[in-house]
């Protein structure tokens, strides 16, 4: 198939998500390498937005490619009730890779599969029913975790039943107010709540960086009335914020965490619930209510024991630190040339730019003109989010950034 036909040749036969198929025209890549992609008619782009906040160690990652290849002649496939090698490597790396307290782990294929899963945990423990989730938030595209997210798509799959409940404060604007989350515990009823959800940080929400106090506060809540805690990591996970997971910049103790994306770096799709020993042991004599047919696959368990060896290699956690107060700098920087930009927020290597409201109706022109100039971002909402490669290099950051500053400046 000749480079300039696939994407006719896939509108032809597929369908793509979240939008009108009719009018949409995919971009059209062809190889990616390092930091950059390139499209069917040769042009080099900045991968500024890591696809979707998935390849946090770059593209063409031959260390991990070649593990898989050497793993696929040994196993292709199992029963997920089978014991492997290649699932007991994973589980003693992530419990090495997360925080003590987070013991064992289940593994699914997508963050969405992550967090329904964890809800379901949490259901099960408490026996209760009621979900919380916060304002602006997303945890994914069906099921309970569908119904616990306050994004613009929900209106796609809102017939769906739900027991969660919004906490924000009155107003209808989101804010960090514990008291508007302890009023919605109270008015739903604490002996009825089995779980609260949260992004640390709401990455596609436009990087809602949270205020001092406010999920220590969330986090005193849930303790006091027996609500178990689950952080959703699946697009701040592995080093995106310069921690290894978002929470841990504000101490908290989750009792389930939830990632996926990044766990693998992209290279096969696998998600994971990681929950502590005291959850995990309340299904010694009773049966976890969870499966999938691919759960624990051979090769994507080796993708991301073999992405987790890189992260460590490449020092990519402590590399978004510091990389992420350039990012930071250089997104102020960008907006102070712009009119079109009226805030900015950013936390390690994940930013984003606020258009003002004159602008808000002209982000998909600013995507296509930062595209065409060579630097891929992500637009949703009101915001161009940038989320680089943990591992980008430093010049082809500050090209970037003064890409997007001469674009945005026009």
């Amino acid at each position: 198939m000749n480079p300039g036909t696939v994407a006719a040749a896939c509108k032809a036969t597929t369908l793509f998500e979240w939008v009108a198929q009719d009018g949409y025209t995919p971009l059209e890549i062809v190889s990616a390498e390092g930091s950059a992609f390139r499209t069917a008619d040769g042009r080099r782009v900045l991968d500024f937005a890591s696809q979707l906040v998935v390849t946090n160690l770059g593209h063409s990652l031959e260390p991990i490619h070649r593990r898989v290849y050497e793993a696929s002649r040994e196993l292709s496939y199992v029963t997920p009730l089978a014991a492997t090698r290649q699932r007991a490597e994973l589980g003693a790396r992530l419990a090495a890779f997360t925080p003590d307290h987070l013991t064992k782990f289940f593994f699914a294929n997508s963050g969405t599969e992550a967090n329904n899963d964890a809800i379901r945990i949490a259901r099960a423990v408490t026996g209760r029913r009621h979900i919380l989730y916060r304002g602006r938030s997303y945890h994914g595209s069906h099921g309970p975790a569908a119904m616990s997210s306050d994004d613009d798509r929900r209106r796609l799959w809102e017939q769906e039943p739900t027991y969660s409940v919004p906490f924000r404060a009155g107003s209808g604007v989101v804010r960090d107010d514990v008291a508007a989350f302890r009023w919605a515990v109270e008015a739903l009823g604490p002996r009825g709540i089995a779980a609260a959800v949260i992004e640390a940080v709401p990455g596609g929400s436009g990087v809602l960086v949270p205020a001092d106090g406010y999920l220590a506060g969330i986090a005193e809540v849930c303790r006091e009335h027996g609500i178990l805690l689950i952080c959703d990591e699946v697009l701040t996970g592995f080093g995106r914020t310069g921690r290894r997971f978002a929470f841990e910049h504000w101490d908290l103790r989750p009792d389930l965490v939830t990632m996926g994306k990044a766990l693998s770096a992209g290279v096969a799709p696998i998600a994971a619930v990681a929950v502590s020993a005291e959850i995990a042991e309340r299904f010694g004599d009773t049966p976890l209510g969870c499966g999938h047919t691919f759960s624990a696959h051979p090769l994507t368990a080796v993708a991301a024991s073999a992405a987790l060896d890189e992260y460590e290699r490449t020092n990519a956690v402590e590399r978004a630190a510091k990389l992420g107060e350039v990012l930071g700098r250089g997104l102020h920087t960008v907006a102070g040339s712009s009119d079109a930009v009226v805030r900015v927020r950013s936390i390690g290597m994940l930013g984003a730019l606020e258009l003002t409201e004159a602008e808000v109706t002209r982000l998909k022109h600013w995507h296509q003109r930062l595209l065409d100039a060579g630097v891929y971002v992500i637009a949703k909402g009101a915001n161009l989010i940038v989320a680089p490669p943990l591992v980008i290099d430093r010049t082809e950051l500050d090209e970037g950034l003064a890409t997007m500053a001469r674009v945005l400046a026009g």
